[in-house]
């Protein structure tokens, strides 16, 4: 565990009988859910002026004023009813594509979009290398030279911050919960590796931010397998809870494996587990009823060892139902017994 944690990011308060805490190519994904940007992006959907001639100029503007074409940086435009079709990060996505075609280096979470990782529904400022004076709707920010790479996407070449730079960066400007979602999807996709970005890390000593990043080093574990996990580790923290174990292996008396849920505290004998719904749309080559019966079925295991499962979905985790019955359960069960569970990580 990093020291001085708690100092870098604040926790909240602790609720009642709570216990206190102790050149490139755009990347794969492999358990971790790649962003799917292609949905929006086709090179024929941008439009250029810079170049071309007076009547290509007039006829680009004309477009413009008929809302058929909306400018996202300079002498670069794209179609109005695609870009207003796409999902905020998409949208956000194409917005900082553009700035790199215009001759930015982009950086931040800008870069973190081009390179893939998840935004959410983030569709803020476009961050970019220099100096402040620019647009309002791009923010400047400070980066060496030898931390950019060019990057190929169609027929257009960018250049942005490298994948580790990327994820530092974030981690020193950014949210706590958006740069460890950030952080882990690149360990995830094996994007970068901790001793890379703690190489980095080194040779930045004394960097603004510098400490911030400690912070979100610590939670940098590469166990969480999709976003929501990232968000639910960072949740247990704020609200006061020890690190539970992820991923860890739960097996019966007779040593049998029964499940691995994504967080488990066996000093009080609950596990977490979040319902995402890729798992009932049959995206692990399962059907929908497969897998919801194998849910119950390990659910039900989990009950017969004495383990008390609690499911978080889309709706509990943002009502913060699944923290209320955490609460509750808290303290009212016995240990689990060492040899019941094995593997796994501290989240923290």
């Amino acid at each position: 565990r990093s020291r001085g944690l708690g100092d870098v990011y604040k926790r909240q308060p602790r609720p009642p009988s709570t216990p206190s805490g102790r050149g490139h190519s755009l990347p794969v994904a492999s358990y971790y859910p790649p962003c799917d940007n292609s949905v929006v992006f086709t090179g024929d959907s941008f439009f250029f002026t810079r170049g071309e001639s007076t009547a290509h100029r007039i006829r680009i503007r004309k477009r413009v004023e008929q809302g058929r074409l909306i400018k996202l940086a300079r002498g670069v435009y794209y179609d109005a009813g695609k870009l207003q079709a796409a999902q905020p990060s998409q949208r956000f996505y194409l917005r900082s594509l553009a700035v790199g075609i215009a001759g930015s280096t982009l950086v931040g979470r800008s870069a973190a979009s081009l390179w893939g990782l998840p935004m959410g529904s983030y569709n803020g400022p476009v961050e970019a290398r220099g100096k402040s004076s620019s647009p309002p709707d791009i923010i400047r920010r400070y980066l060496s030279a030898a931390d950019i790479v060019p990057l190929t996407i169609g027929d257009f070449r960018v250049a942005l911050s490298s994948k580790a730079a990327t994820v530092l960066d974030m981690c020193r400007w950014g949210e706590l919960v958006e740069a460890v979602v950030i952080g882990e999807a690149a360990l995830k996709r094996q994007m970068i590796s901790l001793d890379e970005i703690d190489s980095l890390a080194e040779n930045r000593r004394g960097c603004v931010g510098i400490n911030k990043f400690r912070g979100v080093r610590a939670f940098m574990n590469g166990l969480s397998e999709s976003p929501r996990e990232s968000e639910v580790k960072v949740a247990l923290f704020r609200e006061g809870y020890p690190p539970p174990i992820q991923q860890a292996n739960v097996l019966d008396a007779h040593g049998y494996f029964i499940a691995r849920p994504d967080f488990l505290f066996p000093e009080q004998s609950v596990a977490l587990e979040y319902d995402g719904m890729g798992k009932l749309l049959g995206e692990y080559g399962m059907t929908p009823d497969t897998a919801a019966k194998k849910e119950r079925e390990r659910e039900r295991k989990l009950i017969s060892e004495g383990v008390y499962p609690i499911r978080i979905t889309k709706e509990s985790f943002a009502s913060g139902l699944w923290l209320t019955e955490l609460h509750d359960v808290w303290g009212a069960r016995a240990p689990m017994r060492g040899d019941r569970w094995r593997g796994g990580g501290r989240a923290w």
